[in-house]
């Protein structure tokens, strides 16, 4: 009551009573109660006046639900807003349909604009719908004409025949026979108009209070001001409010706006709106991101509400609905939004009978970026089953020419992108080489800005194939170095050159180029920054800082990494916030720092990191089913770090209970491997390439437990570090032909250990480590391993 009585200056007795009715009547709901005052203020009218208005209006009731309330409350605002501007009234009803923020005068021009587009289209369709009736209506009244002549024609030699024609004047004969004619067209004539008039009666008594009076609706030459006059209506009845020059409509408010219209006003209000929503994004031209994000709300809100209607959705929707998507992901890194956009965009397509070529490609589209934002999620069996349908599909209209077969590559592409992020490598590859020999046997064909496109998913695939390169073991670096370099010489978008940028840079750290790396990552960020804005937390922009942490590691700058490592973090934290930051990339960066604060001496900085790393990887381990191999690396490394904390502050109890943890893990990961392995092979015995393997990790083994002992004795040299890299090398050979078993992801993590430790004597200890774990792993599968000098545990 009291904020009643503030917002419409209500005083004396009888006011302040009826304000306590009202706001009983108005279930105490401030949206209502905002809307009374404002009515009341706006038409000069108290507050009794108004409680009696408002009963008369027959909305009166105290068990009214908020929808309810809002509604009633709002039919009386509308009721004096349609007697004072007809316009706004209009113009209010279709501003429901649109997102409730992000409103301003430049949209509300845009719906008069499309408003009186329909109008004309409208005005058009049934001038013609007219103009066909007339016309039909005049071959109808000739048709008769012409078959009443022929009656008389006819009449006439039948009474020649019986001698009866002398009988009657010819005159009388002709002019009855004209008689007739007219009297049998006229009346059908008559007869259909009326039909029609009657119907346009009914039609116009059944829409006489509906949006349909508004066509013929008077115009201010001037947009400009007719735009400011509305906007200043709405805001005075409390329907839209106004902070920073953008308007917004409460929720409830915009639902009883939607209830309050017929069915055939919302498909015509709807297709106004979708008009309005201009969605000019373009990937690769930065200067339409920024509307698009205006815009971004209203297109989901008229994508959604047009799929409710039975029979409203097109192809052009669902195309608005998957370009929002794409935007979700791409500018925004919403990765949850633009999966219920695209999603939304394939149920339309999905419920579109009519089978055509352009609903094929529509519908292969929307699954291609369908399967890259589930891939973002890190949801890789979703993201397959979506790019192997869109590859069908773009299989499908392949023939119908080189845009179609473009998409082919595109989809063939994104596969070998995914099957990067499952360490499948060699499938990773044939992907990406038939992306390439598609996309080079295209060519160019002359038009600059296809060219330029063409060119640009050769870069983006050659980026991706060196990606492989790097990823090989060992890595080919020389090979990587000479695919970006090729990559860098064609036209390319500003963020895909950052990603080719960022990507050289970490060829360049691991080929110990440090000077290089730094300047291609400066670069990188650089454009980063001219494509997303400086102060945006992007998941590109936090790798590139997260390989600016790797370089300055490497050169042994631990303040500066760990600067760039924490803003890596909180960019990633924002980006994965939707699943409370459980993603590896997180926990791949809090591992970072903490190896960094282990290097600063700072242990209990380093303990906390790294128990973070451990909760996240915990929490995924039992939500995520397709990286476990990945994540069990990640969580064995984490708990070999945490015993190496606990060590150094002498805490031997915890690091035995560490390693007791690690060896438990490791343990019941290796059982269930092999019951998977033992259920596919159906008891088999390991296969040749299993029994090589085998071979080549005890000979490997055999150096590195030589070469890490000797050197922690001050013996060794570099030609026992070329023997153990030779024989690392078979080993990776042997991983690659070695089908999946238990054994094959031992060795992965043995040559990766090993590798690592061959870059200084602070991690020979680890090396030793990872060769007690081997041999145990070869003791279970019935190899007898013995060692005739036993490292000494730390």
């Amino acid at each position: 009551v009291d904020f009643l009585e503030r917002s419409a200056n209500i005083c004396g007795a009888g006011n302040i009573s009826a304000a306590h009715t009202l706001a009983n009547q108005l279930g105490h709901l401030p949206l209502a109660l905002s809307m009374a005052g404002s009515y009341m203020q706006r038409c000069d009218v108290d507050c009794s006046e108004y409680l009696a208005r408002y009963i008369d209006s027959g909305s009166s009731s105290a068990l009214l639900g908020h929808q309810a309330v809002v509604a009633s409350s709002l039919k009386m605002s509308l009721d004096a807003i349609k007697k004072e501007n007809p316009t706004a009234w209009e113009t209010l009803h279709l501003l429901g349909w649109l997102g409730p923020d992000q409103i301003n005068k430049a949209l509300v021009r845009s719906l008069f604009r499309a408003k009186e587009a329909q109008a004309k289209s409208e005005a058009v369709s049934e001038a013609q719908e007219k103009a066909l009736l007339a016309k039909s209506e005049a071959r109808y009244a000739a048709t008769k004409f012409v078959l009443g002549s022929l009656a008389l024609s006819s009449l006439s030699l039948v009474l020649l025949r019986r001698r009866l024609f002398s009988r009657i004047p010819a005159s009388v004969g002709i002019v009855t026979a004209l008689f007739v004619s007219a009297s049998a067209a006229v009346p059908v004539s008559s007869k259909r108009r009326q039909v029609v008039t009657s119907v346009e009666n009914r039609e116009a008594e059944n829409t006489a209070n509906t949006l349909n009076t508004s066509r013929h609706a008077s115009f201010s030459p001037n947009e400009f001001e007719q735009t400011d006059l509305i906007w200043k209506i709405l805001k005075s009845f409390s329907l839209l409010v106004v902070k920073d020059a953008k308007g917004s409509i409460h929720r409830l408010l915009a639902q009883a706006l939607r209830m309050s219209q017929n069915e055939k006003d919302s498909r015509r209000n709807l297709a106004i709106c979708a008009q309005a929503v201009h969605w000019s994004f373009k990937p690769e031209q930065v200067d339409t991101w920024q509307d698009a994000g205006n815009m971004l709300e209203h297109v989901k809100a008229v994508v959604f509400h047009t799929s409710e209607l039975d029979g409203a959705s097109t192809l052009e929707t669902a195309i608005l609905s998957r370009e929002a998507g794409v935007f979700s992901a791409m500018a925004l890194n919403r990765f949850n939004e633009a999966q219920c956009s695209l999603e939304l965009s394939l149920k339309i397509l999905e419920g579109i009978d009519r089978a055509s070529a352009a609903r094929t490609r529509a519908l292969a589209t929307t699954l291609h970026e369908l399967g890259r934002v589930f891939r973002y999620q890190g949801k890789f069996r979703k993201s397959e089953e979506a790019l192997r349908r869109a590859l069908a599909s773009r299989n499908e209209v392949a023939a119908t020419g080189p845009a179609a077969q473009q998409g082919v590559a595109a989809t063939l592409h994104e596969l070998g992108v995914l099957e990067i992020k499952k360490h499948r490598l060699d499938s990773a590859e044939a992907f990406l080489r038939q992306a390439l020999d598609l996309r080079h046997g295209l060519g160019l064909v002359g038009d600059t800005e296809m060219d330029i496109s063409v060119e640009a998913q050769l870069a983006a695939t050659l980026h991706e194939l060196a990606a492989v390169q790097v990823a090989r073991k060992p890595p080919q670096l020389d090979k990587a170095w000479g695919m970006l370099q090729e990559a860098l010489g064609l036209n390319m978008q500003i963020g895909q050159r950052a990603a080719t940028l960022k990507q050289l840079a970490r060829v360049a750290i691991r080929r110990g180029e440090f000077g290089s790396a730094e300047k291609s990552l400066a670069q990188a960020l650089e454009l980063y920054v001219e494509l997303y804005g400086e102060k945006i937390l992007h998941i590109n922009v936090a790798a590139v800082k997260f390989q600016q942490g790797a370089l300055a590691f490497h050169r042994e700058q631990f303040e500066q990494a760990w600067i760039h490592y924490s803003e890596c973090l909180r960019a990633r934290r924002h980006v994965y916030a939707y699943s409370q930051g459980n993603h590896l990339e997180v926990s791949s960066t809090l591992h970072e720092l903490g190896c960094v604060a282990y290097s600063q001496n700072r242990i209990g900085k380093a303990a906390e990191m790294l128990h973070a790393e451990k909760e996240i990887l915990n929490q995924l381990c039992e939500a995520n089913s397709a990286q476990q191999q990945q994540m069990l690396q990640a969580r064995l490394t984490n708990l070999t770090w945490l015993r190496k904390c606990a060590k150094n502050i002498g805490d031997e109890e915890g690091a035995r209970k560490i390693a007791m943890e690690r060896t438990s893990l490791k343990t019941s990961e290796k059982h269930q491997e092999h019951a998977e392995t033992a259920a596919r092979t159906n008891g088999r015995p390991p296969s040749h390439d299993a029994v090589s393997l085998q071979r080549e990790l005890l000979c490997c083994r055999l150096l590195a437990r030589d070469f890490a002992l000797g050197r922690s004795k001050g013996k060794g040299d570099d030609a026992d570090s070329g023997q153990l890299r030779t024989a690392l090398a078979g080993v990776s050979r042997e991983i690659e032909k070695c089908p999946s078993c238990p054994m094959k992801g031992t060795a992965v993590y043995f040559h990766r250990v090993i590798t690592e430790s061959l870059s200084g004597p602070e991690k020979w200890s680890s090396m030793l480590d990872a060769c007690d774990e081997l041999r145990d792993t070869l003791r279970e599968h019935g190899l007898q391993v013995n060692d005739t000098v036993q490292s000494k545990k730390h």
